[in-house]
Protein backbone atom coordinates (compact mmCIF):
# COMPACT_ATOMS: atom_id res chain seq x y z
CA UNK A 1 0.00 0.00 0.00
CA UNK A 2 2.32 2.41 0.93
CA UNK A 3 4.59 1.37 -2.14
CA UNK A 4 1.38 2.55 -4.42
CA UNK A 5 0.94 5.72 -2.99
CA UNK A 6 4.80 6.58 -3.49
CA UNK A 7 4.31 5.50 -7.07
CA UNK A 8 1.47 7.61 -7.89
CA UNK A 9 2.94 10.68 -6.16
CA UNK A 10 6.05 10.70 -8.78
CA UNK A 11 3.65 10.32 -11.46
CA UNK A 12 1.94 13.37 -10.42
CA UNK A 13 5.26 15.03 -10.12
CA UNK A 14 5.91 13.76 -13.65
CA UNK A 15 3.03 15.54 -15.11
CA UNK A 16 3.42 18.82 -13.55
CA UNK A 17 6.83 19.17 -14.73
CA UNK A 18 5.41 18.72 -18.59
CA UNK A 19 2.82 20.66 -17.93
CA UNK A 20 5.27 23.70 -16.81
CA UNK A 21 7.67 22.95 -20.02
CA UNK A 22 4.70 23.16 -22.45
CA UNK A 23 3.70 26.57 -20.59
CA UNK A 24 7.61 28.20 -20.75
CA UNK A 25 7.91 27.06 -24.72
CA UNK A 26 6.33 29.85 -27.36
CA UNK A 27 3.91 27.84 -29.74
CA UNK A 28 4.72 27.12 -33.12
CA UNK A 29 5.06 28.65 -36.05
CA UNK A 30 2.81 27.14 -38.40
CA UNK A 31 4.17 29.16 -41.40
CA UNK A 32 6.75 26.57 -43.73
CA UNK A 33 10.83 27.75 -42.95
CA UNK A 34 11.06 29.21 -46.37
CA UNK A 35 9.20 32.04 -45.34
CA UNK A 36 10.53 32.58 -41.63
CA UNK A 37 14.22 33.85 -43.53
CA UNK A 38 14.51 37.13 -43.28
CA UNK A 39 13.18 39.13 -47.06
CA UNK A 40 15.78 41.19 -48.47
CA UNK A 41 15.12 44.54 -49.89
CA UNK A 42 14.92 44.30 -53.95
CA UNK A 43 18.39 45.39 -55.32
CA UNK A 44 18.75 49.26 -56.31
CA UNK A 45 19.36 49.68 -60.30
CA UNK A 46 22.68 50.55 -59.80
CA UNK A 47 23.58 47.15 -58.30
CA UNK A 48 22.17 44.59 -60.68
CA UNK A 49 25.76 44.16 -62.12
CA UNK A 50 27.92 42.71 -58.77
CA UNK A 51 31.28 43.43 -58.13
CA UNK A 52 33.07 40.52 -58.92
CA UNK A 53 35.83 41.31 -56.45
CA UNK A 54 32.71 40.82 -53.88
CA UNK A 55 30.94 37.81 -55.41
CA UNK A 56 34.46 36.32 -55.34
CA UNK A 57 35.05 36.88 -51.23
CA UNK A 58 31.66 35.21 -50.52
CA UNK A 59 31.79 32.85 -52.72
CA UNK A 60 35.31 32.11 -51.21
CA UNK A 61 33.57 32.05 -47.67
CA UNK A 62 30.94 29.57 -48.75
CA UNK A 63 33.48 27.30 -50.35
CA UNK A 64 35.70 27.10 -46.86
CA UNK A 65 32.85 26.09 -44.84
CA UNK A 66 31.88 23.52 -47.26
CA UNK A 67 33.62 19.75 -46.87
CA UNK A 68 33.50 16.60 -48.71
CA UNK A 69 32.98 13.22 -46.88
CA UNK A 70 36.08 11.69 -45.48
CA UNK A 71 35.21 8.41 -48.54
CA UNK A 72 35.30 11.37 -51.35
CA UNK A 73 38.24 12.90 -49.98
CA UNK A 74 40.40 9.44 -49.71
CA UNK A 75 39.13 8.55 -53.37
CA UNK A 76 40.33 12.13 -54.90
CA UNK A 77 43.69 11.85 -52.58
CA UNK A 78 44.29 8.03 -54.20
CA UNK A 79 43.11 9.30 -58.01
CA UNK A 80 45.87 12.24 -57.79
CA UNK A 81 48.47 9.40 -55.85
CA UNK A 82 47.80 7.56 -58.59
CA UNK A 83 48.04 9.83 -62.19
CA UNK A 84 51.51 11.00 -59.51
CA UNK A 85 53.01 7.64 -59.85
CA UNK A 86 52.09 7.58 -63.38
CA UNK A 87 54.02 10.28 -64.32
CA UNK A 88 57.23 9.03 -62.68
CA UNK A 89 56.98 5.77 -64.09
CA UNK A 90 57.19 6.70 -67.34
CA UNK A 91 60.96 6.78 -68.40
CA UNK A 92 62.59 9.34 -70.33
CA UNK A 93 62.35 8.56 -74.31
CA UNK A 94 65.10 9.26 -76.91
CA UNK A 95 64.94 10.30 -80.48
CA UNK A 96 65.76 7.15 -82.96
CA UNK A 97 68.78 6.99 -84.67
CA UNK A 98 70.49 6.70 -88.17
CA UNK A 99 66.99 8.10 -89.38
CA UNK A 100 66.95 8.23 -93.33
CA UNK A 101 64.48 8.85 -96.22
CA UNK A 102 65.39 7.14 -99.78
CA UNK A 103 63.82 7.41 -103.15
CA UNK A 104 62.68 3.88 -104.81
CA UNK A 105 59.95 2.75 -107.35
CA UNK A 106 56.88 3.54 -105.82
CA UNK A 107 57.09 6.04 -103.29
CA UNK A 108 60.25 6.77 -100.70
CA UNK A 109 61.09 4.53 -97.87
CA UNK A 110 61.84 5.44 -94.42
CA UNK A 111 64.00 3.69 -91.99
CA UNK A 112 65.75 4.29 -88.61
CA UNK A 113 67.07 2.12 -85.82
CA UNK A 114 65.84 2.04 -82.38
CA UNK A 115 67.61 4.15 -79.40
CA UNK A 116 68.65 1.54 -77.06
CA UNK A 117 67.77 3.36 -74.17
CA UNK A 118 64.60 3.51 -74.91
CA UNK A 119 61.62 0.91 -73.88
CA UNK A 120 60.19 -2.11 -75.74
CA UNK A 121 56.88 -1.97 -73.63
CA UNK A 122 54.34 0.45 -75.22
CA UNK A 123 56.93 2.03 -77.40
CA UNK A 124 55.87 3.39 -81.07
CA UNK A 125 56.88 5.91 -83.84
CA UNK A 126 55.12 9.07 -84.79
CA UNK A 127 56.03 10.81 -88.32
CA UNK A 128 54.80 13.76 -89.92
CA UNK A 129 55.26 14.61 -93.84
CA UNK A 130 55.49 17.98 -95.72
CA UNK A 131 55.52 18.05 -99.20
CA UNK A 132 57.05 20.96 -100.75
CA UNK A 133 55.67 24.27 -99.35
CA UNK A 134 52.09 22.51 -98.20
CA UNK A 135 51.35 22.10 -94.67
CA UNK A 136 51.93 18.91 -91.71
CA UNK A 137 50.03 15.75 -92.58
CA UNK A 138 50.60 12.92 -89.68
CA UNK A 139 51.05 9.34 -91.09
CA UNK A 140 50.27 6.41 -89.68
CA UNK A 141 51.90 5.02 -86.50
CA UNK A 142 53.81 2.38 -86.39
CA UNK A 143 55.59 0.31 -84.54
CA UNK A 144 58.29 -0.78 -87.22
CA UNK A 145 61.21 0.73 -87.85
CA UNK A 146 60.46 1.25 -91.97
CA UNK A 147 57.70 2.47 -93.30
CA UNK A 148 56.79 2.97 -97.53
CA UNK A 149 55.26 6.15 -98.11
CA UNK A 150 53.32 6.24 -101.04
CA UNK A 151 53.79 9.99 -102.03
CA UNK A 152 51.36 11.53 -104.62
CA UNK A 153 53.69 13.62 -106.34
CA UNK A 154 56.74 13.73 -108.25
CA UNK A 155 59.95 16.31 -108.66
CA UNK A 156 58.94 18.33 -105.18
CA UNK A 157 60.87 17.65 -101.51
CA UNK A 158 59.25 16.04 -98.89
CA UNK A 159 60.23 16.21 -95.86
CA UNK A 160 59.65 13.95 -92.61
CA UNK A 161 60.22 14.50 -88.94
CA UNK A 162 59.90 11.55 -87.09
CA UNK A 163 59.87 10.94 -82.87
CA UNK A 164 59.23 7.84 -80.23
CA UNK A 165 56.35 7.83 -78.00
CA UNK A 166 55.93 5.66 -75.36
CA UNK A 167 52.06 5.11 -73.52
CA UNK A 168 50.74 3.92 -70.46
CA UNK A 169 47.62 2.72 -69.62
CA UNK A 170 45.80 3.22 -66.54
CA UNK A 171 42.49 3.20 -64.23
CA UNK A 172 42.05 6.36 -62.88
CA UNK A 173 39.58 7.90 -60.78
CA UNK A 174 35.93 6.37 -61.26
CA UNK A 175 37.60 3.39 -62.72
CA UNK A 176 37.97 5.45 -66.13
CA UNK A 177 41.36 4.58 -68.35
CA UNK A 178 43.70 7.14 -69.23
CA UNK A 179 46.42 7.08 -71.37
CA UNK A 180 49.79 8.74 -70.42
CA UNK A 181 52.32 9.56 -72.98
CA UNK A 182 55.60 11.03 -73.48
CA UNK A 183 57.79 11.81 -76.74
CA UNK A 184 61.20 11.90 -77.46
CA UNK A 185 62.35 15.43 -79.57
CA UNK A 186 61.94 14.50 -83.67
CA UNK A 187 64.72 14.00 -85.71
CA UNK A 188 64.48 14.85 -89.45
CA UNK A 189 65.18 13.73 -93.36
CA UNK A 190 64.23 14.96 -96.68
CA UNK A 191 64.21 13.34 -100.26
CA UNK A 192 62.97 13.70 -102.96
CA UNK A 193 61.15 11.44 -106.19
CA UNK A 194 62.43 12.14 -109.43
CA UNK A 195 59.72 12.81 -112.01
CA UNK A 196 59.18 9.63 -114.03
CA UNK A 197 55.38 8.88 -114.45
CA UNK A 198 54.15 8.41 -118.31
CA UNK A 199 51.45 9.96 -119.58
CA UNK A 200 50.01 7.93 -122.41
CA UNK A 201 47.04 9.39 -125.05
CA UNK A 202 44.93 6.57 -126.10
CA UNK A 203 42.88 8.72 -128.91
CA UNK A 204 39.98 11.69 -128.65
CA UNK A 205 36.19 11.56 -128.03
CA UNK A 206 33.34 13.12 -129.90
CA UNK A 207 32.47 15.21 -127.26
CA UNK A 208 36.47 17.06 -127.23
CA UNK A 209 37.57 14.60 -124.14
CA UNK A 210 40.94 13.32 -124.59
CA UNK A 211 41.71 9.44 -123.24
CA UNK A 212 44.63 9.51 -121.04
CA UNK A 213 46.57 6.67 -118.74
CA UNK A 214 49.23 7.12 -116.45
CA UNK A 215 52.08 4.53 -115.68
CA UNK A 216 54.77 5.30 -112.86
CA UNK A 217 57.41 2.93 -111.59
CA UNK A 218 56.65 0.05 -108.83
CA UNK A 219 53.01 1.02 -109.19
CA UNK A 220 50.18 -0.29 -111.60
CA UNK A 221 49.39 1.70 -114.27
CA UNK A 222 46.08 3.89 -113.80
CA UNK A 223 43.82 4.37 -116.91
CA UNK A 224 43.06 5.36 -119.77
CA UNK A 225 40.05 7.86 -118.72
CA UNK A 226 38.19 10.02 -120.95
CA UNK A 227 38.60 13.45 -119.70
CA UNK A 228 38.00 17.36 -120.42
CA UNK A 229 39.80 20.64 -119.28
CA UNK A 230 38.89 20.97 -115.84
CA UNK A 231 37.84 17.75 -114.94
CA UNK A 232 39.94 15.08 -112.60
CA UNK A 233 41.47 12.42 -114.65
CA UNK A 234 39.68 9.33 -112.98
CA UNK A 235 41.32 8.44 -109.75
CA UNK A 236 44.56 9.67 -110.63
CA UNK A 237 44.74 12.98 -108.17
CA UNK A 238 45.91 14.67 -111.19
CA UNK A 239 43.43 17.66 -112.99
CA UNK A 240 43.58 18.11 -117.24
CA UNK A 241 44.06 22.25 -116.69
CA UNK A 242 43.85 22.61 -120.67
CA UNK A 243 44.29 20.74 -124.05
CA UNK A 244 44.62 21.60 -127.00
CA UNK A 245 44.79 19.06 -130.99
CA UNK A 246 46.47 20.28 -133.54
CA UNK A 247 48.52 18.49 -136.53
CA UNK A 248 52.02 18.12 -137.26
CA UNK A 249 54.13 16.47 -139.33
CA UNK A 250 56.51 13.49 -137.39
CA UNK A 251 59.47 11.16 -139.36
CA UNK A 252 59.38 7.50 -138.92
CA UNK A 253 61.20 4.92 -139.79
CA UNK A 254 59.55 2.47 -142.03
CA UNK A 255 60.85 -0.76 -143.20
CA UNK A 256 60.66 -2.35 -146.59
CA UNK A 257 61.78 -5.90 -147.80
CA UNK A 258 64.49 -6.67 -149.75
CA UNK A 259 64.70 -8.18 -153.66
CA UNK A 260 67.63 -8.85 -155.32
CA UNK A 261 67.62 -8.51 -159.17
CA UNK A 262 65.47 -11.51 -160.10
CA UNK A 263 63.00 -10.42 -157.48
CA UNK A 264 63.74 -13.03 -154.97
CA UNK A 265 63.73 -11.79 -151.22
CA UNK A 266 67.09 -11.09 -149.88
CA UNK A 267 68.43 -13.08 -146.76
CA UNK A 268 70.71 -12.00 -144.48
CA UNK A 269 72.45 -14.66 -141.71
CA UNK A 270 69.38 -16.67 -142.59
CA UNK A 271 67.07 -13.60 -141.83
CA UNK A 272 64.83 -12.05 -144.15
CA UNK A 273 66.64 -8.52 -145.16
CA UNK A 274 64.70 -5.14 -144.87
CA UNK A 275 65.72 -1.48 -146.46
CA UNK A 276 64.82 0.73 -143.78
CA UNK A 277 64.28 4.58 -144.58
CA UNK A 278 62.28 7.58 -143.02
CA UNK A 279 59.33 8.74 -144.03
CA UNK A 280 56.99 11.72 -142.77
CA UNK A 281 53.42 11.55 -141.66
CA UNK A 282 51.16 13.67 -140.45
CA UNK A 283 50.06 13.25 -136.85
CA UNK A 284 47.55 14.50 -134.27
CA UNK A 285 49.68 15.94 -131.05
CA UNK A 286 47.99 16.92 -128.13
CA UNK A 287 48.97 19.63 -125.79
CA UNK A 288 48.07 18.97 -122.24
CA UNK A 289 48.14 20.83 -118.78
CA UNK A 290 48.09 18.81 -116.30
CA UNK A 291 47.70 19.44 -112.24
CA UNK A 292 49.45 16.72 -109.79
CA UNK A 293 48.14 15.96 -106.39
CA UNK A 294 50.20 18.91 -104.86
CA UNK A 295 48.91 21.65 -106.99
CA UNK A 296 52.35 21.98 -109.55
CA UNK A 297 51.47 22.27 -113.15
CA UNK A 298 53.02 20.20 -115.82
CA UNK A 299 53.13 20.94 -119.56
CA UNK A 300 52.94 18.25 -122.23
CA UNK A 301 52.75 16.89 -125.92
CA UNK A 302 51.65 14.09 -126.50
CA UNK A 303 51.14 12.16 -130.07
CA UNK A 304 48.01 10.64 -130.61
CA UNK A 305 47.82 7.09 -132.23
CA UNK A 306 47.35 7.03 -136.13
CA UNK A 307 43.71 5.45 -136.10
CA UNK A 308 42.65 8.42 -133.49
CA UNK A 309 40.22 11.00 -134.83
CA UNK A 310 37.67 13.34 -133.55
CA UNK A 311 35.12 10.76 -135.10
CA UNK A 312 36.22 7.79 -132.70
CA UNK A 313 33.92 6.20 -130.68
CA UNK A 314 32.75 7.75 -127.39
Amino acid sequence: MKGTRILGAAAATMGAAVLLIHALLPAPNPKPASNRLPKLPPPANENLIADPSSLQAQLSQSVRSLKFPPEATQGFAMGEAALRAVALELPDVFPPMDFIATPQEGGIRLSWLPNPKNPVEGLRYEITRWAGDGGAEELSPTRSREYLDLVPCEGVPYRYRLRALVERRIRGTGGIKQVRSRSSAPIGSVATVVRSATWVAFGTLEDGRIQLSLARKGRPTLGPYATGPGEPIGDTGWNLEGLTLRETTVDELTSIPRFDALGRRVIISGQPADRTRTVETVRSLASIRLIDPCGSPLDLELLLPRESSASEDS
